[in-house]
């Protein structure tokens, strides 16, 4: 027959080992009763020296151990009562009986405490956006040992915001609030979750910085005239970002004349081309992206026109630009004045439909302005005298005229 020692011994050793397998408490201590003195004692990890706490537990309490609450627990086997344990005074308080009368219960574990564990708070990933966006919060991946997710309750707050704004959460006991983020800078915001039994989050925090500024579109063409049927070419890259971040390119035509066909040729690129198919305006329009977004668009025009009438054009810029010539620029006023006289008396051609007289009569006027051009400096003396002097100016003039006469041999 056992003795009350031997088996307050018995449940010492089996508590002991129980201790031994799972955390003995908060702080680290091992706890453990001398079933022998009824009596709490901590126990030396690195000894096994046992050192008496308090006085006698006033039972039989042969198992112990700690929720995660840090609660002390154990087993009163005289009376089937769990009961909590002072670790200061080792005194022993009931619970309650555990209706278990005749098992031999000699230690606890956490799982007999059925002890309620926090939920976790998941607020999100870091959100970089626009200032005077909405910015959509999602706290749905919260968790919780037993409570679904969905009934959990949620409290989203201001940690921080930038100065001047007045943001306001919408919705901020919902998994998923949101607000304007009014004003340039980071928000700190913060997000709480309770479960059904009461126990609330550590707090978790998301930043949304909207410091990105939007990128800035630049869009030109090489000519603001063509002929119908040529291709025209545009630029983007020009374009720009404040942060320099990566920019893609977005082109559309905004405007054409009734009847065009006309598509874009590298509409996703910098530099994209459009060939006319109908006299008219055409406008394009370009948007550039960031990471976050699309920024501020810039259109573009160019006037597509018949052969004549862009020879012509060509001629009247041609005429403009020699007339505002200085008398340093020029051979003599008479000479400034017959130049334009050859021009206008092509645009008469042209008029009448005499094409290949206007094409000689151009010529006539690229003689007097090619020396630069062809041989690096003006034509002096002679039948073949130049009579634009400075190579800037002819080179201006030179362009046009010859655009023209191309335009015209189409």
């Amino acid at each position: 027959m056992k003795t009350k020692t031997s088996t307050a011994l018995c449940g010492l050793i089996t508590g002991l080992l129980m201790l031994a397998a799972q955390p003995a408490s908060a702080q680290g201590t091992l706890y453990g009763v001398n079933g022998a003195l009824d009596q709490l004692v901590t126990i030396d990890t690195t000894t096994g020296a046992a050192s008496p706490v308090g006085g006698p537990l006033g039972g039989s309490v042969l198992g112990i151990d700690f929720a995660p609450s840090g609660t002390l627990y154990g087993v009163d086997r005289a009376s089937d009562t769990l009961v909590t344990i002072d670790t200061t005074t080792g005194a022993a308080s009931p619970v309650g009986p555990l209706g278990l009368r005749g098992v031999n219960i000699l230690g606890l574990s956490h799982s007999a405490f059925n002890v309620n564990d926090a939920p976790t708070a998941v607020a999100g990933l870091d959100q970089s956006i626009r200032a005077g966006a909405t910015v959509n919060l999602d706290g749905s991946a919260s968790f919780d040992d037993n409570t679904d997710s969905a009934l959990l309750e949620y409290s989203w707050s201001f940690f921080s915001k930038p100065a001047g704004s007045i943001a306001i959460l919408l919705d901020d006991t919902t998994a998923t609030p949101s607000f304007v983020a009014d004003v340039a800078g980071s928000y700190v915001v913060d997000l709480v979750v309770t479960d059904e039994q009461g126990a609330d989050s550590v707090l978790d925090s998301i930043i949304i910085s909207s410091d990105n500024q939007a990128p800035t579109a630049v869009a030109t063409v090489d000519f603001g005239l063509a002929i119908i049927g040529t291709t025209s070419n545009f630029d983007g890259t020009g374009s720009t970002d404040p942060e320099l971040d990566l920019l893609t390119y977005s082109w559309a035509i905004t405007t054409a004349p009734v009847g065009s066909t006309a598509t874009l040729g590298g509409a996703n690129t910098g530099n994209p081309t459009l060939s006319t198919d109908v006299a008219g305006t055409y406008e394009l329009t370009l948007t550039v992206s960031d990471f976050l977004g699309a920024g501020t668009p810039a259109s573009v025009e160019v006037v597509a026109t018949t052969p004549g009438n862009y020879a012509e054009i060509q001629i009247v810029y041609a005429c403009d630009a020699v007339e505002a010539l200085t008398s340093s620029q020029v051979t003599t006023k008479g000479n400034q004045k017959a130049f334009c006289n050859f021009l206008k008396q092509a645009t008469k051609d042209i008029h009448k439909g005499k094409i290949s007289n206007a094409i000689g009569k151009l010529n006539q006027a690229l003689e007097r302005t090619d020396g630069c051009a062809l041989r690096g400096s003006p034509d002096g003396n002679g039948s073949g005298m130049d009579w634009i002097t400075d190579c800037a100016a002819q080179e201006d003039v030179y362009a046009l005229l010859t655009s023209a006469i191309d335009a015209l041999q189409l």
